[in-house]
């Protein structure tokens, strides 16, 4: 049965029946909850398994059979980069649960880091993962903090890191079965003086390619334009922290001279930024597997020397935004 969803007049609740599938663009607030018997769960908690838009354009005749296909090889990469394969997905609508065992959590705290004790508890299915969140963002990348006996009951303490001001701190496990846990918030203000925080930006801009036919005008003028703006912010006269600038650009963008860029990162201090920014040509293969374009772009076998942009095994770039949370929990941002 592939299912139907009904709005409710006045009200930000939709009646869901049983499905395989769905996609959803909601252009104003609203909630969405699948309802089984009495229990109401939010969509989010069974994205892995029911976020299909490759079964709903099948479905509904919407796409040709190229951008079907497309689109599930999108959806068992966004699986694969979870840890998770379709095989491994469950059939029922059960949960695991999360407990925060810490019972004093402090409202305002001058320290940049909180020790949790948490507890993940699942009657049904093992446990895979722990989650941290901190302002919505993975405090230990999309993998978590793995539970290596896959055990229905497994605790767990935690060191979250904390940024100045206000921090909402979300917690939660998922199951064997590749669904999350309700999160437990928590909040708390960290009033200490920050350390000054120093900025690493990466620029890699590509317009002056090998092969005189890939010619782009502006790619590498932008990375060198953020890179002039953001060294101009961070003045000697108009800040105490330091911009450190690692310039890739054009000849530069090889496969070999952006996988060297990580280590270059790896100087960067917890409470610093790194700032990765992206600009040139792009493309996929045959199984939709997306690349960067590098200086020395094969554009007929792009996995040869071209860079992926995301791969689970953490040689994508996005993949480098968890490699920083995991293992440094440096404030990232990847353009």
């Amino acid at each position: 049965m592939f299912g139907s969803c009904r709005s409710i007049a006045r009200s930000p609740f939709a009646n869901v029946s049983p499905i395989s599938g769905f996609t959803s663009i909601c252009e104003t607030p609203c909630s969405r909850l699948f309802r089984v018997g009495e229990q109401m769960f939010p969509f989010e908690q069974f994205d892995l398994r029911f976020n299909r838009p490759d079964l709903v354009v099948e479905r509904l005749g919407l796409a040709g059979p190229e951008m079907t296909q497309g689109l599930r090889h999108a959806y068992e990469h966004r699986l694969k980069k979870m840890g998770f394969t379709q095989a491994m997905l469950g059939k029922d609508f059960h949960m695991p649960q999360i407990e925060v065992l810490t019972r004093e959590v402090p409202v305002a705290t001058q320290a940049f880091q909180l020790a949790l004790r948490i507890q993940g508890r699942d009657d049904q299915y093992g446990l895979d993962r722990f989650m941290a969140y901190v302002n919505d963002v993975p405090v230990f990348g999309s993998g978590g903090v793995a539970i290596a006996d896959h055990g229905h009951l497994a605790t767990t303490d935690l060191t979250v890191p904390l940024v100045s001001g206000r921090n909402k701190i979300q917690v939660s496990v998922f199951n064997s079965e590749g669904v999350e846990s309700l999160r437990q918030t928590l909040y708390t203000q960290a009033t200490g003086e920050p350390a000054t925080a120093d900025t690493w930006l990466v620029t890699i801009g590509v317009s002056h390619y090998q092969n005189k036919h890939y010619e782009l005008r502006y790619a590498a003028k932008d990375a060198s334009d953020v890179a002039a703006l953001l060294t101009s912010r961070y003045a000697p006269e108009r800040s105490a922290g330091v911009a450190h600038v690692l310039d890739l650009n054009d000849e530069k963008a090889t496969r070999e001279g952006i996988r060297a860029a990580r280590a270059w990162l790896q100087q960067a201090k917890p409470q610093d930024m790194a700032i990765i920014f992206v600009a040139g040509h792009g493309m996929t293969d045959p199984e939709q597997n997306y690349y960067f374009g590098t200086y020395d772009i094969d554009a007929a076998h792009p996995g040869v020397r071209c860079m992926l942009v995301s791969a689970k095994t953490g040689e994508g770039l996005d993949a480098w935004c968890d490699w920083l949370w995991s293992t440094a929990r440096k404030a990232t941002a990847a353009v």
